[in-house]
């Protein structure tokens, strides 16, 4: 929640001193570098929401996440578009407990007790994007972007209860469709003529917001 609230903090200053500055940041034939980092995830959400509908609502579930981070790479064909990559990793991992009673499946004893449960997924996204530029500021640039590209999802499962088949055969990188897609609107702020700062909000392909440093070229 923190790295949110200074991701949108950082949007609005961003805009303010954006409505005070007037030519063009952006121009054809001008490579963009930048490393970001993330915040706010649906896919997270609905992790945790799948794996509480699966166990009837009948868990609590502790959820840990990395902060998702990525890198951006961009070529502008004109002034006013650009083309390139963008790539992403997230981590999330759900944990919770439970008590079984005593069991026996397939020859095997579960003695009763408290038992450990561990479910993680990763996700790596490699979207190649294109991008329109607005404003006329020497510092500030606006753009809106669409993503569209390749997704690798990674689960895991893992239990001490010797009887857990289910959940430990979860390991897999299969995704019912390995695609990823992103549409997007963002800034860059460069105080500096070719170093800068940027702020992102989007849906899918990635976290709902973004923030990190611009390098131009």
């Amino acid at each position: 929640m923190k790295i949110t609230k200074q991701i949108l903090i950082v949007i609005s200053l961003l805009i303010a001193i954006a409505t005070h500055v007037s030519a063009q940041t952006m121009k054809e034939g001008d490579i963009m570098i930048e490393g970001y980092l993330g915040a706010g995830s649906l896919s997270n959400t609905s992790f945790k929401a799948l794996a509480k509908l699966a166990s009837n609502n009948n868990i609590n579930i502790n959820v840990n996440t990395t902060t998702p981070y990525g890198g951006r790479f961009e070529y502008m064909l004109t002034d006013l578009i650009g083309v390139g990559l963008d790539a992403n990793y997230g981590y999330t991992a759900l944990t919770w407990s439970g008590y079984l009673d005593a069991d026996t499946v397939a020859g095997v004893i579960t003695v009763a007790g408290l038992y450990e449960f561990k479910l993680t997924k990763k996700v790596l996204r490699v979207m190649p994007t294109i991008k329109a530029h607005f404003g006329k500021s020497e510092t500030m640039d606006y753009y809106a972007g669409l993503s569209f590209g390749y997704k690798q999802r990674t689960l895991k499962g893992v239990s001490n209860n010797p009887t857990d088949y289910q959940l430990k055969s979860v390991t897999t990188k299969a995704v019912y469709m390995p695609v990823a897609f992103r549409i997007a609107s963002g800034i860059h702020y460069f105080p500096i003529e070719n170093v800068g700062i940027n702020a992102e909000i989007g849906f899918f392909g990635g976290a709902l917001f973004t923030g990190g440093v611009s390098f131009k070229f």
